[in-house]
């Protein structure tokens, strides 16, 4: 029996890889928290919510453009989308104090699914 060779984390298939997902879960945290922001949209300042939304869409963009210089369009756009829905659905659960029908976690549960198959 042979054994597997170790990854080697200095190649550029790795460092594209990761440089991937950390533009990705990036852009994600970013968008999902411009949308957390939107919620206390009447309970904050408008001019100071929109600088905070407008800062974190702008990092939000930023990062996907890093990710599109290492990905199809089509693929970078599903992996942030399933990205986005689990962290807002913790942030909706979590702070919000939010819940989910079933029919709604089947559906949050597909995109996960669907998201884990195209990146693998």
């Amino acid at each position: 029996m042979t054994e597997a060779a170790a990854p080697d984390l200095a190649s550029p298939a790795t460092a594209n890889a990761l440089s991937l997902t950390v533009f990705v879960i990036g852009s994600a945290i970013l968008y999902a928290g411009a949308m957390v922001a939107m919620k206390f949209w009447g309970q904050v300042s408008p001019t100071l919510l929109l600088l905070i939304i407008a800062v974190m869409v702008g990092g939000g963009v930023w990062l996907e453009i890093g990710a599109l210089q290492t990905e199809r369009l089509a693929m970078v756009y599903v992996l942030i989308l399933g990205a986005e829905c689990i962290l807002i659905a913790i942030a909706s659960a979590l702070w919000f104090g939010e819940t989910f029908s079933a029919r709604e976690i089947l559906g949050g549960g597909l995109i996960v699914l669907g998201t884990a198959i195209a990146w693998i």
